[in-house]
């Protein structure tokens, strides 16, 4: 699995968005290998997102199904996480 990818120094939205750090996947207690379908298809979602000019609603998606993931898997900590990354670009799209 690729690692996340390095925000720009000049963009201020990385400055309101804190410490969740928007573009980072947070794949820790994610399988190294994907096990079935659904945590291929969240690699493949996570792989678009990461993908230069990739769409907030892209972005969006992916966090979205790796934070049901975790929280399907009881790991609230991590699934919180994303769903702030998630949230950050779907208010992107307002």
């Amino acid at each position: 699995v690729a690692a996340p990818l390095a925000h720009g120094t000049g963009d201020s939205s990385w400055r309101q968005a804190g410490a969740i750090e928007p573009d980072k996947f947070d794949l820790s207690g994610f399988p190294a290998r994907p096990r079935d379908f659904e945590e291929q298809r969240i690699l493949d979602a996570i792989e678009s997102a990461r993908l230069p000019g990739a769409a907030s609603s892209t972005k969006a998606s992916a966090h979205e199904r790796l934070s049901r993931w975790y929280a399907n898997r009881g790991d609230e900590e991590r699934a919180q996480a994303e769903a702030k990354r998630a949230r950050f670009w779907s208010d992107r799209l307002r």
